[in-house]
């Protein structure tokens, strides 16, 4: 497959799959899921994390939480995570989201050293990258 065939199907010029080709110019996730579906390709991606999720293990209930406020730090690379999430939460509320019943907060050590407070699942949850869309599954 030339440049140009990849290009028209998946709709950029054949200018730009040269660059992506070369490193010359980085790709968004979308141009990447799109490159891989027009080369009928799968598609597994490992993640590497430069930054640490707070995480606590509960042996009575068998389960991990983890904070979501780190989370969000990593998949948006916001300066302010605590409140891109009090914003989501507001936007889930008015949307009828029972966020709310889904989530505890628990102690978790700080950059300082001292235990704070913060959001941890207490189920499942499937995380959408693209659009930061929390879903819970029970």
């Amino acid at each position: 497959m030339t440049q140009e065939e990849l290009g028209q199907l998946i709709g950029v010029q054949k200018a730009q799959i040269s660059k992506l080709e070369s490193s010359a110019n980085s790709a968004t996730n979308d141009t990447i899921i799109k490159v891989f579906r027009a080369l009928k390709a799968e598609i597994n991606f490992n993640v590497k994390l430069d930054k640490i999720v707070r995480t606590a293990w509960d042996a009575e209930q068998e389960k991990w939480f983890f904070s979501i406020i780190d989370v969000i730090e990593i998949l948006t690379s916001s300066p302010r995570p605590r409140k891109y999430w009090n914003a989501l939460k507001t936007k889930l509320k008015v949307e009828g989201s029972e966020l709310s019943h889904k989530l505890g907060q628990l102690k978790m050590p700080s950059t300082d050293g001292k235990f704070y407070l913060t959001y941890c699942p207490i189920t499942k949850i499937k995380i959408s990258y693209k659009t930061l869309l929390i879903s819970w599954i029970s």
